[in-house]
């Protein structure tokens, strides 16, 4: 069972769903385990009986409220209307409310024939918050030959499996600082004593402490498959959900927990890549550290719900190394057809020289559920030599390898970067260069460097958005290559969404960590 941090005054229940009824509440035994902060999952169920058949000839409405307190949390409503032969029905819809008035965000009528049982209509629908925001689900049942009857309205909330999504990421990433700000923390008693050599951090992720989870940053580096996680105490964010610059303070700025892991399926896999996050959730890809053992690496998947990570499984990739990783949940209204309803994973071998898309698939009747992978495994679904057509501003699908400004080495971070209207981008990392790229889906019109539109020939295409170039911190000795993230503070609106860079330096030097804030 995997450890769950709940909802303070929360119901806490278990997220499996069952193939049949309407919502699984789950092993009661689920209720022991440690409530210590807002992560988790919260039900509701209110019964609304009806028996006059004028009453509900036009429609009887039963309207909750939920608070998604957080970015990538996902609500669930599922209806079981007794019918009672007269066939009746349900809708449901989910809106949310801004300066008083609700709009509508996502309506299902219907779900798998007969999952409410003989003599039930059933309706589900899900949800997941690009940003924090109160939503208000309408149920409607009717019973048109009119009768006595009952909807069972049951809602829950699942585990944070999805980050926030921006309104506009190109807008977002062009007023993003060029300029880094100097953060350091101090380097733990457990932290390995790091040469920059064969022993190097390698990827970092920012957390978001205000929701609940006890660190702020986790390193990776090439030695054993270290992660570093550690707290920045002596400064929180303000406003700008940025923390500025400060000199560290070892009493209150530090890593807090050092824990090394081999891959799951290989041992010597143990040469940590770029990260990313979803939520909850840490995908660390993994490699052997020999050089040119690259045929075949992993991708660990971490649950942070706990007291301490907590790793679920790994997806194991066979004839390519894994040195980054970028992941994305997209809703229904996802640009590219294939991609609704999905989590997205993007996997960069050797250097990002492939690029390795997968994904994980969900329904309106199921969260995506990334705690798992047997139910609905990630699938790959395309592999990609790339290469960078020069009639284009798109990587085009061939045989041979794409650098990075004729550098050769590719991306050493990735992330991508979802948006509230369904587009997803691609961010890549390296040195001091941020690239943008916009995710095209077959036959999506595409931008030449002539600036002439065609369609995309291939499964997808990578259109180059946007690109910069950053300074780090003065003496912070910071660069992508090391470490790189993109934080996504979404806010609902363009002129408030931020899109937080990171970069971090080679090694610890006289024991202290450096990013560079951008």
């Amino acid at each position: 069972m995997m450890k769950r941090r709940w909802m303070p005054g929360a119901i806490a229940i278990g997220v499996a769903l069952a193939d049949a009824g309407c919502l699984d509440a789950g092993d009661p035994t689920e209720t022991t385990d440690t409530v210590e902060f807002a992560i988790g999952v919260a039900e509701t169920s209110v019964p609304m009986y009806f028996a006059n058949p004028d009453a509900v000839k036009g429609g009887t409405v039963l309207e909750t409220t939920h608070d998604l307190w957080a970015a990538g949390m996902t609500l669930r409503v599922d209806t079981c209307t007794d019918r009672l032969g007269y066939g009746g029905d349900s809708t449901v819809d989910i809106g949310y409310l801004r300066f008083g008035t609700w709009t509508p965000l996502r309506t299902v009528t219907d779900c798998a024939p007969g999952a409410c049982g003989a003599g039930h209509d059933d309706v589900c629908a899900s949800f997941t918050a690009p940003f924090p925001m109160t939503v208000v689900t309408r149920t409607r049942a009717t019973h048109p030959l009119g009768g006595a009857g009952s909807v069972d309205y049951r809602s829950s909330v699942a585990p944070l499996d999805a980050n926030g999504m921006l309104t506009d990421v190109y807008t977002t990433f062009g007023s993003q600082p060029t300029t880094g700000v100097l953060r350091a923390f101090a380097q733990g008693t457990g932290f390995t004593n790091l040469d920059g050599n064969t022993r190097h951090i390698q990827g970092v992720v920012r957390l978001p402490r205000d929701v609940g989870f006890p660190w702020d940053f986790v390193l990776s580096t090439s030695w054993h498959g270290e992660l570093d996680f550690a707290r920045i105490d002596s400064r929180r964010p303000g406003d700008a959900n940025r923390f500025g610059a400060t000199a560290a303070d070892p009493a209150r700025d530090r890593t807090l927990l050092t824990t090394s892991f081999p891959g799951i399926g290989d041992p010597t896999a143990e040469h940590a890549g770029g990260l990313a996050r979803a939520g909850q959730f840490l995908f660390v890809p993994v490699e052997p550290r020999q050089s040119g053992a690259h045929d075949h690496s992993e991708v660990v998947v971490f649950d942070l719900g706990g007291e301490t990570p907590d790793r679920l499984y790994s997806i194991p990739r066979t004839g390519d190394g894994a040195s980054a990783v970028g992941v994305a949940k997209l809703g229904h209204n996802a640009a590219i057809p294939f991609f609704r309803d999905r989590q997205v994973l993007v996997v960069g071998g050797d250097s990002a020289a492939t690029l390795d898309f997968y994904v994980k698939p969900m329904t309106p009747r199921e969260f995506s559920d990334v705690a798992e992978n047997t139910q609905r495994p990630w699938e790959r679904v395309m592999h990609w030599r790339t290469a960078v057509d020069t009639r284009y501003t798109t990587m085009a699908n061939n045989n041979t390898t794409w650098t990075l400004n004729g550098e050769g080495n590719g991306y050493q971070n990735l992330a991508l970067l979802a948006q509230v209207d369904g587009a997803l981008y691609l961010l890549g990392l390296n040195d001091h260069v941020a690239d943008l790229w916009r995710v095209r889906g077959q036959g999506e019109q595409v931008r030449q460097a002539s600036g002439v539109w065609v369609a995309c020939p291939t499964f997808l295409c990578l259109e180059k958005a946007d690109s910069k170039t950053v300074a780090p911190a003065p003496g912070s000795g910071t660069w992508f290559r090391y470490g790189g993230d993109a934080y996504v503070v979404a806010t609902g609106f363009t002129l408030t969404d931020k899109l937080i860079m990171y970069e971090t330096d080679n090694n610890p030097f006289q024991g202290l960590v450096k990013l560079s804030e951008l």
